[in-house]
């Protein structure tokens, strides 16, 4: 059974404690910062996450993927480390077990160095089969998350690509209304 696997690891320019308020205490506010992720919000499957966590999980719109449910496995204040499982009716039914564990480490001179695992099993021969192009897709969403971090770590605005999303919604919701009227 083919192990998809997708690990990045950067430095960002912010204190440690500030990028963990991004990722970890503000987990349901995804959506403000990361380009992929087009609305999140507190997931109303997930009722049994850790005893710390500002939510069990979330749910999230993600181009590609489409709604996800996500749910808290772990969530740690004070070592600053979080996982949490991801299911979403776009991943292939052979995708099995995804996971993503995060941790954000001071890095010195007000920086931290954050790390994201994403993890799955592929089974089957399709499994077999679609594993490598599960690891491009991955590993593309991923970068655009670390781009999108950083940049709304480090300036408190989103990313120019997260704007330009924002922007392209608000047309073509726009021109929806238009249509309708």
């Amino acid at each position: 059974m083919p192990r998809i696997e997708i690990s990045t690891t950067t430095t960002i320019n912010a204190e440690a404690d500030h990028v963990w308020k991004i990722l970890g205490e503000d987990f349901l506010a995804v959506a403000r910062w990361a380009t992929s992720i087009d609305h999140s919000t507190a997931n109303p499957l997930a009722t049994a996450g850790p005893a710390d966590a500002p939510a069990d999980g979330r749910s999230c719109t993600i181009a590609g993927f489409g709604t996800t449910d996500e749910r808290l496995v772990t969530f740690d204040r004070s070592s600053r480390t979080m996982s949490y499982s991801v299911a979403a009716k776009k991943i292939p039914p052979f995708v099995k077990g995804m996971l993503n564990e995060w941790s954000v480490e001071p890095a010195g001179n007000g920086k931290a160095l954050v790390s994201s695992r994403i993890t799955a099993d592929a089974k089957g021969i399709l499994g077999a089969m679609v594993a490598p192009m599960m690891r491009m897709k991955l590993r593309k969403t991923a970068d655009e998350i670390f781009t999108d971090l950083r940049a709304f770590a480090e300036t408190g605005t989103p990313s120019q690509a997260k704007q330009q999303a924002v922007r392209k919604a608000a047309k073509k919701a726009e021109s929806v209304a238009a249509a309708r009227t």
